[in-house]
């Protein structure tokens, strides 16, 4: 059993590309907060109803792309922490 699977909501963004988890399993197995880190970046793009998160990390096939969508991805955790702060009373 890989690191990914450890780790549910990282294992539900990564659901549609298992060929990827066994790449992030043997790349970063080593990296104690990586994992953590994505699995709490995807829960809380979950949680905010950004959508397609499943599909955009299916299209990575390399660790290259994989690390761009990963920006990509705190960007639009920044934007919606920016909108969050904004609509708080």
């Amino acid at each position: 059993m890989g690191k990914v699977s450890q780790y549910s909501e990282l294992s539900w963004l990564m659901a549609k590309n298992p060929e990827m988890v066994d790449i992030l399993d043997i790349e970063y197995a080593h990296n104690r907060m990586y994992f953590p880190y994505l699995n709490e970046l995807a829960g809380f793009l979950r949680r905010s109803g950004v959508a397609n998160l499943q599909n955009k990390k299916a299209d990575a096939r390399d660790l290259e792309k994989f690390e761009s969508i990963v920006s990509e991805l705190e960007i639009a955790r920044s934007g919606n922490s920016e909108q969050e702060s904004r609509n708080a009373p």
